[in-house]
């Protein structure tokens, strides 16, 4: 369906064709992206294809090295994002990498730009780098990518690697029965082994599940430790990228209209 797409509106670079497919395998188009997603080292890592060269080639008006019937998909791969975010309250990080370092291995691909001394700032894309793993098959590609973050170790500044780590290991991502309120559920269980440790979302002592209210205490008592020690400088983030978007909201606005406000 996406080729069909380009054909017939005679597209000839890189794109991005998005569907929705439903429970009875009907697929529904959303949207086509006129260039190359953030996840495109997924599809290079699965197809031995480097689309960014191909992009350069179209580009360039070069005749491409390879057909469409020449693209056989291999195995799987996962890619997961690491951001300067408190893995518990989400909240944005800021500060210098004091010393960084990555996995790497013939099934493990990292792509980022840290080193020791790189200044995480307020006004560009946050994203620190881009984790990828490949499998045989998807239980595969998931238990490598989750070897590759416990490899994964950025000082300076907080990340969301642990937050990562525990959405591969859960059963809901393993079983592919999660769905959009999963995130949910995962923070409270990291909520809870912060405030406890040693406990894995239920209570050692007695075997019973933590209560709502329980964990309710715990997501308070955690977003105000991090809003007055740990997470101050995150809360510094936050108010100054909030300004800041503010600030770039209102200069944007045309001066002849205020009712916006």
């Amino acid at each position: 369906m996406a080729l069909k797409l380009g054909k017939h509106i005679r597209y000839t670079n890189a794109g991005t064709v998005e569907f929705l497919v439903a429970a009875d395998g009907q697929a529904y188009f959303t949207e086509m992206n006129t260039r190359l997603q953030v996840e495109h080292g997924v599809t290079e890592m699965v197809t031995g294809v480097d689309l960014v060269e191909m992009q350069v080639h179209m580009a360039a008006g070069v005749a491409l090295p390879v057909k469409q019937e020449d693209i056989q998909v291999m195995g799987h791969a996962i890619q997961a994002p690491v951001y300067p975010e408190d893995p518990v309250t989400l909240m944005p990080q800021i500060g210098e990498i004091t010393d960084y370092d990555h996995p790497a291995g013939d099934r493990i691909r990292v792509d980022s730009a840290l080193c020791a001394g790189y200044e995480v700032g307020l006004h560009y894309e946050p994203l620190l780098a881009k984790v990828m793993a490949w499998g045989e098959t998807r239980e595969d590609s998931a238990k490598n990518l989750l070897r590759a973050l416990l490899c994964f170790r950025v000082e300076g500044i907080t990340c969301n690697a642990s937050l990562l780590r525990d959405i591969l290991a859960s059963a809901e991502f393993a079983e592919a029965t999660y769905h959009t309120g999963s995130m949910t559920s995962w923070l409270k269980a990291g909520i809870v082994r912060s405030l406890h440790p040693g406990v894995n979302g239920t209570d050692m002592k007695n075997g019973k599940e933590h209560s709502d209210k329980d964990t309710a205490a715990a997501i308070a008592v955690a977003m105000a430790l991090a809003s007055k020690s740990a997470g101050a400088s995150a809360t510094q983030a936050s108010n100054q990228w909030r300004a800041y978007g503010r600030r770039e909201q209102l200069q944007s606005r045309p001066q002849v209209s205020r009712s916006w406000r």
